[in-house]
This record gives C-alpha cells, structure tokens and sequence, in this order.
C-alpha cells in the first residue's frame, strides 16, 4: 500500500464516504449541509 497526501482530485471520491459518515451522527461533529468546496477546504487544509 502506498500512502500519498490528499489532493484537491481525490474530493470527487471521498466526498460522497465524508457525507455518509457526517450523516451517521456517530463520530464527526460536522453540519450536514457542507458543500463540496467547503469539505475540500477542511480536509485538505494546507498546515500553517
């Protein structure tokens, strides 16, 4: 297995698993209604 960074091309595939997550209420306290855009800025976010 190889493990790279995540990029801004992969938000098409983890965006839907991120939605099923958040809408299970068991771990992630995030607000349902994030759109695509917003969901790239805080799982991609670049450190200080």
């Amino acid at each position: 297995m190889i493990l790279r960074e995540a990029m801004a091309a992969d938000l098409p595939q983890f965006v839907p698993i991120f939605r099923a997550i958040v809408a299970a209420g068991e771990t992630y306290a995030y607000p349902e209604n994030l759109s695509d855009p917003e969901i790239g800025e805080l799982w991609l976010e670049k450190p200080p």
